[in-house]
């Protein structure tokens, strides 16, 4: 499948603004943010990150809850590529009481100078990039000077179904064979939080030597 391009993802992006705030009117997705903010805040907590950014912030609808239960809690920089999107990231981070560096941007070009950041993190945000791994991953660990985590769907801990449904919408595929040439140290795991059965994700950690 060919690349993506960044102009596609922005405009499907842009119709969605607002869609994700409006989902925490739903008590249970409230329930469930809160659990994968959890789990992601201990993960974040054993770096112990004075800088943070979150790339693809989307409306900080993770983000948010994520900072919420971390024991230390870091200076948030945030960027995403739909101008309303992070319009929204900024509207709900003021009403959380959350200080954030936020900026329109790509994961393919990230205006950051190298290590600039202790920890990077995406969510779901590398999702719809394929052919573009590669490039994004070198971008991330460019900036990164500790760590970069991030939960992303996974197309190896797939069954048949969701490759299929992958493959039909262009996810990434192959994070960890992309790190494996670039030569990164990481982990994978399932994620174990997901709340489509048909995109399970894995938490992929990369530690910075």
């Amino acid at each position: 499948m060919n690349t993506k391009p960044e102009a596609d993802i922005r405009d499907s992006y842009e119709r969605q603004a607002g869609s994700y705030t409006a989902l925490f009117q739903n008590p249970e997705h409230v329930e469930h943010k809160q659990a994968v903010g959890a789990k992601l805040a201990a993960v974040l907590d054993g770096f112990k990150p004075e800088t943070l950014l979150d790339a693809g912030i989307g409306e900080a609808s993770t983000i948010i809850p994520t900072l919420k239960a971390m024991q230390r809690k870091p200076r948030l920089l945030g960027f995403d590529i739909a101008q309303s999107r992070t319009d929204w990231a900024n509207k709900n981070l003021i009403a959380a009481g959350i200080e954030a560096s936020l900026f329109v941007g790509s994961l393919r070009s990230i205006e950051l100078q190298d290590k600039s950041v202790d920890v990077s993190v995406t969510f779901h945000a590398i999702e719809p990039n394929r052919g573009a791994e590669e490039v994004i991953l070198r971008e991330l660990l460019r900036v990164s000077k500790t760590a970069l985590v991030m939960v992303e769907p996974s197309y190896e801990l797939g069954d048949e179904a969701q490759r299929a449904r992958m493959d039909k919408f262009g996810y990434v595929r192959g994070l960890p064979d992309t790190l494996d040439r670039i030569g990164a140290n990481y982990t994978v795991e399932p994620w174990q939080l997901d709340i489509n059965p048909m995109n399970k994700a894995a938490l992929i950690i990369v530690r910075m030597p």
